[in-house]
Order: C-alpha cells, then structure tokens, then sequence
C-alpha cells in the first residue's frame, strides 16, 4: 500500500487532494515500430492501473493490459485482452511489450501492429487505481458465493469482467440495470438477464452462482471497477470526477445529461436495442462540429459522423441524432481537466 493510500484509509476518505489528471488520461501517438516512452504523468508503477489501446486509423483489436496481470519490468506487458473478442490471456507478441512507470509506460518492443506500428495512429486510455475512481481485482472462482475484495473505497457503480483462462464473452454490471441485468462489451446485443449474478458493496463484489464468466470453480478472471459520484477529489477532496448513469433519448435521438461538470471521455450504449458500444473523448475531437468514435465491440478503425453526437457542455452532455430514438442508454463519463492555475504559463 502506498503512504498516500495509508494516509487517506486512516482520514476515512479517499482522493482529497488529488485531481482527474492525476487518474486518467487520453494520450495519443504516432507508432513508431521502435521502443517509445509514453508520459501521461500517471504513475502507472507505484499506483498500479490499466491502459486500454485501440489503433484509430486501421483495423485493429483493442487492447487491454494492467498492472495486477503483468506490467511491470522485467515481464512487461503481460496478458493482453482485446474487448472486442472472446480470447484468453495472451502473451504471444505482447511479452515485454509495455512496461508500467511512474509517469506512464514505455513501449519497449518494435513492430507491435495494434500498439506501435509504423504509421500507425493511436489511442491509448490509462485508468489508474484510486479511492472513489477505479479498481482492478483478479481472482479464482470458488463457486457459488465467491467473494472478492476491492479497494474502490465507494459501491461499483459499472464492472467490466472477463474470465482469463479460456474464451469467454465478457460481462458488464452497471447500476442503472435492472436487477439481474447485464451487457456483453465484446457484443452488440441488448440487455440481458442472469437473475441475481452479482452482488456489490463499498468492500466487495460478490457471485451467488458460480456462472462460468464469474466464477465458476478453478476459472481465472479479471475485473475493472469503476465509481460514480463517489467525490474524494479536488482542492476541498469532494469532487466527482466520474459519473455513471444513464439517459432516455427522445422521438428524434437526442438528449441532455447533467453530470455537474464538463466531461473530456464518454462510454455509452443503448440497452434497449441491439446496436454497437461507443467511446468518445476530446482528446479525439468530441465537439459540436464532429464527434468521432471507436467501438469497444469491434476491431474497425475510428469513424466520425462529421457532425456532433455526444456534445460536451458546461455541465454535462447532450446527445443529438444518436440514431435509436426512445431508447435508453448506460454510459459512464469522466470529467476535463481539474486543477487550479498557479501560473500563467500553465494555460497560455
């Protein structure tokens, strides 16, 4: 445990003092097909987290690493897991590839299609571990009633899972399903219903039974785990950076969500129709003029509908034309950049 988390569990809190960009960020590349450090100032090493990767010019998996299945020297990279495909663990190509830092992560292979490609255009998303923002937990099935710990400090409010010894679909809870509900993230399908297959607390996540992408007995898995509204950020520490919830569009596809904040990266997709998971993010150009995404559930290269879609605003977002109109959609939403100017340098 770091002396900041010691700190923090001791005060009963989680986050004060700390802001989004020390949490999250968007960074975008240009492959190489040589070793390239990439410094996004998240400490990747001593926190511990995930980076989630997606080639944005050319068909390619997305690709998942994280620290608690392998991304520290000297092994580097570790499993790799791609969101749009059913596959185990998978070392091959990817052993060494990437390696956690204190300000990021190194690239230390050459020629990595999906990662580091010469000409390549890439997204890369990093999520690190924190109080009232994000977890991952791994863990072996015990059957029925297997419980995991979790250090989120506050209740899930959305939890992608995957089984990491075969090829399973992955699973997602989110809290504005109904009981039971579920999503598949490498799939486009509408919601579905497992009856009571996940129970979560502010302490852990827990199965009653032992389904084969949760917790069947000797299955290998991995989870991420994500706040909502938790606060624990900020001058003051009680800040929301990440929200979870979900929104009704109207007869013609649109509507507005207030979050309370701007956000700079969005996941959503509709639960009531069988259409694609989305991401967009600013960093990439979500705005009123375009909007351009990438789909979790497959392996196609970004695409822009040239005109706004998800919409950042002051205090939230709106959505406009999304394309199901009287649908309801879950998304989860993270909020821009957070700190105080000290200088003038840091903004002009």
């Amino acid at each position: 445990m770091a002396i900041r988390d010691i700190v923090q569990a001791a005060a009963g809190v989680g986050g004060g003092g700390e802001y989004v960009e020390d949490v999250f960020s968007t960074y975008l590349y240009d492959g190489s097909n040589s070793p390239q450090t990439i410094t996004n100032n998240i400490d990747l090493d001593g926190e511990g987290g995930m980076v989630w990767f997606k080639r944005r010019d050319a068909v390619g998996n997305h690709r998942v690493l994280d620290t608690e299945r392998g991304m520290t020297a000297p092994i580097g990279g570790g499993p790799t897991l791609n969101t749009n495909t059913t596959s185990e663990d998978r070392y091959t190509g990817f052993a060494g590839s990437v390696v956690a830092t204190s300000t990021g992560f190194d690239i230390t292979q050459s020629g990595i299609g999906e990662i580091n490609d010469s000409g390549g255009t890439y997204a890369s998303w990093t999520f690190r571990k924190s109080p009232n923002f994000f977890d991952v937990v791994t863990w072996t099935g015990a059957g029925n009633g297997t419980s995991v710990n979790h250090s989120l400090g506050s209740t899930p409010a959305f939890i992608i899972i995957k089984r990491t010894d075969i090829s399973q679909n992955w699973i997602v809870y989110h809290k504005d399903l109904a009981s039971g509900g579920f999503l598949r993230l490498d799939l486009t399908s509408a919601t579905g219903s497992g009856g009571s297959w996940i129970s979560v607390s502010s302490s852990a996540i827990s199965f009653p039974t032992a389904y084969s992408d949760t917790a069947v007995s000797g299955g290998t898995y991995v989870a991420y785990l994500f706040a909502s509204n938790a606060g624990g950020f900020g001058d003051d520490g009680e800040q929301d950076v990440i929200s979870c919830g979900s929104f009704t569009t109207d007869g013609s596809g649109n509507a507005t969500v207030n979050l309370g904040y701007e956000p700079q990266f969005i996941i959503s997709k509709s639960t009531t129709s069988t259409v694609d998971w989305y991401i967009a993010d600013n960093m990439r150009g979500m705005s009123y003029s375009n909007s351009p995404y990438l789909m979790p559930n497959n392996s196609l290269a970004e695409a822009s509908p040239n005109f706004g879609v998800w919409i950042p605003t002051a205090t939230g977002f709106t959505i406009t034309n999304l394309g199901t109109a009287n649908n309801t959609h879950i998304y989860i939403a993270i909020r821009r950049p957070m700190k105080t100017p000290e200088a003038g340098t840091e903004v002009f």
